[in-house]
């Protein structure tokens, strides 16, 4: 994130889970828990 900013990136980011761990109620917990940490970064 700090080089994003510091290159002044202003796009947007994407999540992608590509693992089958990550399927089903577990992958969108984990987008959901993922999505909410990222937002904490934003400044």
């Amino acid at each position: 994130m700090a080089i994003l900013y510091a290159k002044g990136y202003d796009g947007v980011l994407s999540i992608e889970p590509h693992s089958h761990n990550w399927e089903g109620e577990l992958g969108e917990r984990g987008i959901d828990y993922t999505v909410e940490f990222m937002k904490a970064l934003v400044i």
